[in-house]
């Protein structure tokens, strides 16, 4: 058994657990409000890791291959390796989500933009 205690993001919007090399899945906490504003992100894909976004408050916005997705409280999207994403932003604040990728490979992050 092993615990992993959440280590704080360097852009200070939430957190993630275990760093490369110490897990096989990418683990993060993230929220969008008033008092965290987001600093965007890029347009990019996984070559092999499954991305989960689980929305625990408000909704955000995500675009997928270029459709922009609402993100709703409790809703769970997939986004498949290869389908290029970015998180656009919140919808209702605080937005507040959980994201997973199957993979943990520092490598396999392709930027797009």
């Amino acid at each position: 058994m092993e615990i992993y205690e959440k280590r704080v993001k360097g852009d200070g919007r939430g957190g993630y657990w275990g760093d490369f090399g110490d897990i096989d899945m990418g683990w993060s906490y993230s929220e969008i409000s008033e008092d965290n504003p987001f600093p965007g992100e890029k347009l990019h894909y996984h070559k092999v890791g499954t991305i989960y976004f689980l929305a625990l408050e408000g909704s955000g916005v995500i675009e997928v291959e270029g459709e922009q997705v609402e993100l709703l409280r409790d809703n769970l999207i997939r986004i498949d390796p290869g389908e290029k994403y970015k998180v656009m932003g919140a919808k209702e604040m605080p937005f507040r989500f959980i994201a997973v990728c199957t993979s943990k490979d520092p490598d396999e992050k392709v930027v797009v933009e």
